[in-house]
């Protein structure tokens, strides 16, 4: 069959096992890089929100992003008893992950904005409803996924505890004036 180009392979932004490719790693590193304006290896609140913008998403409120970063921020020996002041690269990547294997469409528009036009075969298939009632999909503990409306709930639960703890480290810095 002379004159046929060989077809494309198309890599895939993540492995069967469900960790991110060396390809997917470069790409969200790249992004990362961009959007921490000082360096510091952390997005704080106005990169991550910048971040957003650039990519066609509503900014974040401070406690939410609390929230997030409380789910994602990597254990750090350094950091143990601190509050973390961002998200790092490795947190950053565990979301991309996250947000990649839950909306595979979405996750490629906002690459697309960003400047990573991707092909869709890139991307794992999106879930599906009849997808939560597969033993396969069980987390360890034996439990179905949590869909979308669920993990916002638990980020919004992880950001108002966030909030209260905050409120009370400043009412107990103030009583020990």
């Amino acid at each position: 069959m002379e004159g046929q180009a060989a077809p494309q392979v198309v890599k895939k932004l993540i492995e069967e096992n469900g960790d991110p490719t060396e390809e997917y790693v470069s790409i969200i590193t790249q992004i990362f890089k961009r959007f921490d304006r000082d360096e510091d290896g952390i997005l704080n609140l106005r990169e991550f929100n910048g971040m957003l913008h650039a990519s066609g998403e509503e900014a974040t409120d401070k406690h939410t992003y609390g929230g997030l970063l409380m789910m994602f921020e990597d254990v750090d020996d350094d950091k143990v008893g601190r509050r973390p002041t961002g998200v790092s690269l490795k947190g950053f990547i565990q979301m991309s992950v996250l947000s990649t294997v839950e909306d595979p469409e979405g996750e490629r528009e906002q690459l697309k904005k960003l400047g990573f036009d991707l092909p869709r075969e890139a991307f794992p298939e999106p879930p599906t409803p009849a997808d939560s009632d597969d033993e396969d999909l069980e987390d360890d503990d034996g439990s179905k996924g949590e869909d979308d409306d669920q993990m916002l709930e638990v980020i919004k639960k992880i950001a108002a505890r966030a909030k209260e703890e905050e409120e009370k480290r400043k009412k107990d810095k103030q009583a020990k004036k």
